[in-house]
């Protein structure tokens, strides 16, 4: 009677297994699988053609004040970054575009950066997503991997960790805590 009992329930429990939930999970990266992930098939330098009509903001009287009175442009947003009590840069991401961001010096809107975004057309989500820094010459700079919202690392040009954000806190190859985001209000 046990036997069976017993068999009753190996067969009850296969039989609703079977019947069980399928759960779509995220892919986890270690930093070395997260390095080859981003620097796969990396572009190292993009075209002049690309950099030299950003190399100066082109609304930068205009951007001076959206970022003074907290405004937002309607074809463009503006984001700020600061440094203590000081605006120090900020970036410009065009809506028709909202895979590359260009960061400019706050005092005179000459560029220092362009980030690049780029995401596989065949996936279904935007994570992963990779992001490329260049500098102003189109080099390479760094190269990013966002897993989520919550997640991402951030490699040099010669791919050796910068940062692992995890949540709001940044950390490095040893796992040790540098920075913690703190989310500014303009």
């Amino acid at each position: 009677m046990k036997k069976n009992i017993f068999l009753l329930l190996i067969v009850l429990f296969c039989g609703l297994s079977a019947f069980g939930l399928t759960l779509e999970g995220n892919v986890s990266y270690t930093v070395d699988s997260a390095r080859k992930f981003t620097f796969d098939n990396a572009v190292r330098h993009i075209p002049d053609s690309m950099v030299r009509p950003y190399m100066h903001d082109a609304n930068f009287e205009a951007n001076k004040d959206y970022i003074k009175y907290g405004a937002q442009p309607i074809n463009y947003e503006i984001e700020v970054y600061k440094k203590g009590p000081f605006n120090l840069s900020y970036s410009i991401q065009y809506k028709n575009d909202r895979n590359k961001a260009y960061y400019y010096w706050k005092l005179d809107g000459a560029l220092l950066f362009i980030d690049i975004r780029q995401i596989s057309k065949t996936q279904k989500t935007k994570f992963p997503m990779k992001i490329y820094r260049y500098d102003t010459k189109g080099n390479l700079m760094a190269g990013g991997l966002v897993v989520s919202e919550d997640e991402m690392f951030l490699f040099d040009k010669n791919q050796k960790l910068i940062t692992h954000r995890i949540n709001n806190i940044g950390y490095n190859a040893k796992g040790k805590k540098q920075w913690r985001a703190v989310p500014i209000e303009f």
